[in-house]
């Protein structure tokens, strides 16, 4: 709030300080003392307008400067024949062209839209729906807080695209993990397996043997038709080359099962790298939550479109009274001309004094 303005050589005031009440202040007085210059002042401070000389103070020493107090800050606006500068809490900002400091918009938060003039229209009356809603905009800073929805809304696409893809794998690796929930079952049957395939490699070194010594005894038999194998004999040798047989079976279900530990230590690996479980559920509430909000976000922006088009159909009302106006103006000053006697005091009217009548209406 602005607590107090002091003027001296801008137009019509010498030296003049205002103390502005809490609330409203209310400037009252006949025209030509220096009410408008009040608001131009302080235009002058807020926004650097008017430019030039103009507005300083006929037969003055040619020093112009307007000083606001507003709460601990202290802004002089100052003009004279060599200088042209801010004073900002005692620093001085020199060289302005048409800019305004950023200390000083900093220390008086006002603009434009703060400030109207004599003759400016009703603030928000007459304007278009698009000149209000701009309004309301700047006032408001609407823009930031829908660009806000817009990073907003970027962000839950991309977490909700995560999350899902992390759903979906988080349901295949627990259909795979369900798939190999005999693990240890299947440990032991591979230590199992190592055991048989030593024991093969045992049998096989026999089975070997064995050929050698029947392909001896053979050559025996061949050479001596009296030559007789040990009794048994043949059916150990059945029974060698069935368990060789049962050796090669039981070597093929262990490569297999090598196959499979090698997808289970890979499908470990990636359960390695998949976040964890309950951290991802955690993601997934945050996304809720801010979905929730940026509903009641676009819950806001809904009243104000609303609002919007509220304010369009009273502009259009507006317009509407103005042409019923026009109308019964046009009416007023037809009835004027056609007016023989005066309506009040029934005396005759004379030419020239209807048309001084008609000039007041106009």
């Amino acid at each position: 709030m602005i607590d107090s303005i002091t003027i001296r050589n801008f137009q019509s005031h010498e030296d003049s300080t205002i103390e502005f009440s809490p609330g409203l202040t209310v400037l009252v007085g006949t025209s030509d003392i220096g009410k408008s210059a009040v608001v131009r002042a302080l235009n002058w401070v807020l926004n650097n307008r008017p430019r030039g000389k103009s507005f300083i103070r006929q037969r003055s020493d040619g020093d112009c400067n307007v000083l606001v107090h507003s709460g601990d800050h202290k802004v002089m606006r100052r003009r004279c024949k060599k200088d042209n500068e801010y004073f900002v809490n005692g620093e001085v900002f020199e060289a302005l062209g048409s800019d305004v400091p950023e200390a000083v918009k900093e220390a008086l938060p006002l603009t434009a839209i703060n400030v109207a003039s004599q003759l400016e229209p009703h603030f928000l009356i007459l304007n278009s729906p698009g000149q209000i809603a701009s309004a309301l905009n700047d006032v408001a800073h609407l823009q930031d807080a829908q660009s806000a929805v817009g990073r907003l809304s970027s962000d839950l696409r991309r977490d909700k695209a995560e999350l899902t893809e992390l759903t979906e794998t988080e349901k295949t690796l627990k259909t795979s993990v369900e798939r190999f929930a005999r693990l240890e079952g299947v440990r032991g049957a591979v230590d199992r397996l190592r055991v048989l395939q030593d024991d093969c490699g045992g049998f096989r070194g026999i089975f070997g043997g064995l050929k050698e010594v029947l392909g001896v005894l053979e050559q025996i038999d061949q050479e001596d038709p009296t030559f007789d194998l040990p009794d048994g004999f043949a059916a150990l040798v059945d029974e060698t080359e069935k368990e060789d047989a049962n050796c090669r079976v039981t070597r093929q279900r262990f490569l297999i099962t090598g196959g499979v530990v090698g997808d289970l230590k890979t499908i470990r690996k990636k359960l390695k790298r998949i976040p964890d479980l309950d951290k991802i559920a955690a993601v997934a509430d945050e996304v809720q939550t801010e979905e929730h909000k940026m509903v009641g976000t676009e819950r806001v922006f809904t009243e104000l479109d609303n609002i919007l088009q509220r304010v369009a159909e009273f502009d259009e009302g507006i317009d509407d009274l103005n042409d019923e106006i026009k109308t019964a103006n046009k009416q007023h000053v037809a009835a004027l001309k056609r007016m023989d006697e005066c309506p009040t005091c029934e005396q005759p009217i004379n030419d020239e004094q209807r048309e001084r009548v008609l000039e007041n209406v106009k």
